[in-house]
């Protein structure tokens, strides 16, 4: 390994919101650095642990209703035609995934993620 695979940056922020997914992560990273049995195990456990809660949470979210969007107005359409890029194929395919989930009754639950200057917010905002 060289310096740069041993180096783990995050928010104090987010470690403060997030201890216990924190905890896992950093436990991890160290393990790799000086993998022990013990540590591993702890890893492992730490990892089913907040594995079980998430399934636990997305089975509770399937069962609860969220608030469902109506489709694009007249208005939603002209406001997007005055965006001055085109879109490319990756971009249309997450703003028409992001208006059917919100279209669905479901709770909304999707990531768009990308370097910076790829177009996210103009996908958020459509």
């Amino acid at each position: 390994m060289n310096d740069k695979e041993n180096e783990i940056y995050m928010e104090f922020d987010a470690v403060s919101e997030n201890e216990r997914l924190a905890r896992v992560v950093i436990a991890a990273f160290l393990a790799r650095l000086d993998p022990t049995v013990e540590q591993l195990e702890d890893v492992k456990t730490a990892v089913s642990e907040v594995a079980k809660e998430l399934v636990e949470l997305y089975a509770v979210r399937a069962n609860k209703e969220g608030h469902s969007y109506g489709e694009d107005t007249v208005w939603q359409r002209e406001f997007e035609e005055l965006f001055p890029y085109e879109e490319t194929e990756d971009q249309l395919t997450a703003i028409e995934a992001a208006k059917r989930d919100m279209e669905s009754p479901k709770i909304m639950d999707r990531l768009i993620c990308g370097d910076v200057g790829f177009g996210k917010t103009e996908i958020a905002i459509r």
